[in-house]
C-alpha cells in the first residue's frame, strides 16, 4: 500500500475483540495488552493435566497465535469465530451425555423387576422381556438416555436459541410421556414404585425444560442476541472499569509504563504539561473514560525536593495519575477531587496522602 486517507482506527482489536477506552483489548477471559504483546492477568482456567501445554496459564492457544484462537477464553480451536459455538456446542454434548447415561441407568435399574412384572405397563414390560436381564436392560437405558441428553446438551449449549428449543422440547416430550404414564396408572397397573418414577422424571424434564427457556431469555435480555451467550449479571472483569484500567498502567515492579500510558491516551488529546523552575520538562494529559476523568502526568525530577535523599520525585522521573474529580477552572488545570494511584494499586484522596505523608507512594517511578 503506497497511500491511504481517512482514519484507519477501529475499536476492535487481536482476534476481532473489542479494545477498550484504556487501550487493552478484552479477551472474554482476561484482558490483553496490544502495546507490549502480553496479557494482564494469568488464564483463569486451570488447565488440564494431561496437557501440559494447557498448564502455563500465562499462555495463549498453545503458543501458536497464528493457527489457533481461543475466543471463549476457555477453548482452543481452528474455526474463528465459530469456536465458541463449537466448543460451547462440544461441552453441553459432554454433560448431556453423562448427564443422560446416569440417569437413564439408574431409573433402568430402578424399574426392572417392575417393568419386567408388567408393573410399569406394557411397553416397557416389552423392552424388559427383549433386555433379558437387569443389567442389559439398565444398559440400555442408559444408552438411550446418552444419546438424548448429548444430542441436547450440544443444541443447548451452543446458543441461547438452542437452549430454548431443547426447554421447549423438552416440556412437550416429558408432558406426552407424563400423559402415557397418567393412562397407565388408570386403565394397566395403579400406582405402582415404576409410575412414580416415570412420574417423577417427566416432572424433572418439565421444571427443567421451564428453567432453560428462562435462562435462554435472559441471556437474550443481556445480549440482544438469540446466538450469543451472556450472563445477565455483571461479570467480573467489567471492559469499563476505569481504575481497573489505570491499575494496569502498573508494571510487576509497581512502576508505571510509559508504553501503556501512551496507548490509553486518546489520539486528538494534547499534553497541557507547562514547565516550572522546579521542573523543566513533562507530559500531562486530561480526558474521560466512560464520563470519569483520567489525569496523566509524568515529569522530570523536582529540584524542590531533590535534597531529601528517598525522594522519588526529586530525584527521579515519576508519574502521578488521577482518576476522578473535575478539571480546575484556574489557570493551573488539574483535577480537583480526584483520587490518585498508588504504586501498590490502591487509591487516595489528597488529604490521606496530606495526612499519611504518601508523596512517594503516588509518585511512582516509570519504566518503558
Amino acid at each position: 500500500m503506497t497511500s491511504s486517507t481517512g482514519d484507519s482506527r477501529s475499536h476492535y482489536g487481536f482476534t476481532g475483540e473489542r479494545t477498550d477506552p484504556s487501550g487493552l483489548t478484552y479477551l472474554r477471559a482476561r484482558y490483553y495488552n496490544p502495546t507490549d504483546g502480553r496479557f494482564m492477568n494469568r488464564d483463569t482456567w486451570s488447565g488440564d493435566v494431561n496437557n501440559p501445554h494447557s498448564l502455563n496459564r500465562w499462555n495463549y492457544t498453545h503458543s501458536n497465535p497464528i493457527n489457533y484462537t481461543d475466543p471463549s477464553g476457555h477453548c482452543i480451536g481452528v474455526l474463528g469465530g465459530a469456536d465458541t459455538v463449537f466448543c460451547l456446542a462440544l461441552a453441553g454434548a459432554t454433560i448431556g451425555f453423562v448427564t443422560g447415561v446416569a440417569a437413564g441407568g439408574i431409573f433402568g435399574h430402578a424399574t426392572w423387576a417392575d417393568a419386567l412384572a408388567g408393573k410399569c405397563g406394557c411397553e416397557m414390560q416389552q423392552q424388559a422381556l427383549m433386555a433379558g436381564n437387569r443389567w442389559n436392560y439398565a444398559n440400555t437405558m442408559a444408552l438411550t438416555g446418552g444419546i438424548v441428553g448429548g444430542i441436547a446438551g450440544a443444541v443447548a449449549g451452543a446458543a441461547p436459541i438452542g437452549l430454548a428449543i431443547v426447554g421447549a422440547g423438552g416440556i412437550i416430550l416429558s408432558g406426552i410421556d407424563a400423559y402415557k404414564t397418567y393412562q397407565i396408572i388408570q386403565n394397566e397397573t395403579g400406582v405402582t414404585t415404576c409410575t412414580i418414577l416415570r412420574a417423577l422424571f417427566d416432572l424433572a424434564g418439565i421444571v427443567g425444560g421451564a428453567v432453560g427457556i428462562r435462562t435462554a431469555v435472559q441471556s437474550w435480555r443481556a445480549s440482544g442476541s438469540w446466538l450469543q451467550w451472556k450472563k445477565p449479571s455483571t461479570t467480573i472483569l467489567a471492559p469499563y472499569d476505569v481504575k481497573f484500567a489505570v491499575r494496569q498502567l502498573l508494571t510487576h515492579e509497581q512502576k508505571i509504563s510509559i508504553s501503556r500510558m501512551r496507548a490509553m491516551i486518546p489520539k486528538d488529546v494534547e499534553s497541557e504539561f507547562y514547565p516550572t523552575p522546579n521542573i523543566e520538562k513533562g507530559f500531562k494529559y486530561q480526558f474521560k473514560i466512560n464520563d470519569t476523568w483520567v489525569e496523566l502526568k509524568w515529569h522530570s525530577p523536582d529540584t524542590n525536593v531533590s535534597h531529601i535523599p528517598n525522594s522519588n520525585s526529586g530525584h527521579n522521573w515519576t508519574a502521578q495519575i488521577t482518576v476522578g474529580g473535575e478539571p480546575s477552572t484556574s489557570g493551573f488545570s488539574r483535577l480537583i477531587g480526584g483520587q490518585l494511584l498508588g504504586s501498590d494499586g490502591n487509591f487516595y484522596t489528597p488529604d490521606a496522602i496530606k495526612a499519611g505523608n504518601l508523596y512517594n507512594l503516588t509518585h511512582i517511578l516509570l519504566a518503558p
